[in-house]
């Protein structure tokens, strides 16, 4: 979808008053998931597990216009400067912590664009592929700004906090950025429905709670550690991409973002088990998100589109016509009887019950018989 090309019709006044008010709703989402990832920050340089701002941003920046970008990318710094002065950081550090917060999405949004050729879909293997393959790269190019900024007003190790930005920032966008593409996308096409209440469906969202608080929100001393394992949720995470596509792949990621986080910020669950050591168990938490959710987008993909596929061969299969069973031919002059015992034109019986269409003409034994002048054996 060309979004440019749908604002063309659009007054001047208008089209930038809208501008702004998306980047409104863009800069108070991104202070909210910024607050949010801040409250669950266990890192000791103030990083996040997974900095869901970032996120919210490049998906902002992917569905609105070229023109938008700037009102967007304005508002989400002052935001960004604003939140880090509130946190207590100088100034200094407020403004290179906003612009590098804003480069990181702003980058990733110019090279998806490029590389995809379109707004990424995330019913799309080739888009999701494409979109995670952009979002590794240029998070870590970007995340050495960030790092230099970090380094710079704590003195901690650069490389240690290049690699926490980097991850945090990559996994805000795998969890957020799909969510909002794959809700503006339902939007738009109006595709938005409630999925039925099955038996299946209710049984593994049962099933996704349950190992969930199991799993990341018990401590160790009410459930066994060596079974609240992260893994156990795969097949219940499994059983949503593929029956609900590619929603179903985003909001357990979504899930699974949340009830991650929330135990990590509590110190209870699998990753508070895994080591004594903060970053070991950021890292461990982010690498089971980076892992699960790109496995669970690709494998949502793919049930969108094999459920694309079979939709459109069910819609060629009707519009497909077949003849079947004995057709009462007469000998002589070739016509056929209906149900109804009247008569027709074997072209005309055709042409009625399938999508067959005849031309006429004359085989070369027909054209001797009836034509013999037109013939080469004419003398």
């Amino acid at each position: 979808m060309d979004y440019d090309a749908c604002d063309l019709s659009i007054p001047p006044l208008v089209s930038w008053r809208r501008d702004w008010m998306l980047a409104g709703m863009c800069g108070g989402l991104y202070a909210v998931a910024a607050w949010l990832a801040r409250s669950s920050t266990i890192q000791p340089e103030g990083l996040a597990v997974i900095w869901a701002g970032a996120g919210v941003l490049l998906g902002f920046l992917l569905v609105a216009s070229r023109r938008a970008w700037i009102p967007i990318l304005l508002v989400v710094y002052v935001v960004v400067a604003f939140l880090n002065l509130i946190w207590g950081n100088s100034v200094e550090v407020s403004l290179g912590s906003a612009l590098a917060n804003c480069l990181g999405p702003g980058v990733t949004a110019v090279a998806g664009l490029s590389v995809v050729g379109r707004v990424p879909r995330i019913d799309d293997r080739r888009d999701v592929s494409l979109l995670a393959g952009v979002v590794g790269i240029t998070t870590a190019v970007t995340a050495l700004l960030g790092a230099a900024v970090i380094h710079k007003g704590t003195g901690g190790a650069f490389w240690m906090i290049w690699e926490i930005w980097w991850l945090e920032d990559a996994m805000g966008i795998l969890v957020l950025t799909p969510l909002v593409l794959e809700a503006h996308r339902l939007s738009t096409l109006g595709l938005f429905r409630w999925p039925r209440l099955e038996r299946g469906a209710l049984l593994s969202g049962f099933g996704v709670i349950v190992v969930s608080v199991w799993v990341f929100l018990l401590p160790p001393s009410m459930a066994p550690t060596h079974l609240a394992r992260p893994f156990l949720l795969v097949p219940f995470v499994g059983y949503f991409a593929l029956r609900f596509g590619s929603t179903g792949a985003v909001l357990s990621n979504a899930w699974l973002a949340v009830i991650v986080s929330t135990g990590l910020a509590l110190h209870v669950g699998a990753f508070e088990s895994y080591s004594f050591s903060n970053r070991a168990q950021a890292l461990g938490a982010q690498l089971f998100l980076a892992v699960g959710g790109v496995t669970s987008l690709v494998a949502g993909a793919f049930a969108a589109e094999q459920r694309q596929l079979n939709a459109d061969l069910q819609r060629t299969l009707d519009h497909v016509k077949t003849l079947t069973g004995l057709l009462p031919i007469c000998s002589g002059c070739k016509k056929i009887r209906d149900d109804t015992g009247a008569w027709h034109a074997l072209e005309t019986y055709v042409m009625a019950r399938t999508e067959a269409k005849f031309t006429h003409g004359m085989c070369p034994a027909c054209i001797r018989m009836h034509y013999p002048e037109y013939t080469d054996d004419a003398t």
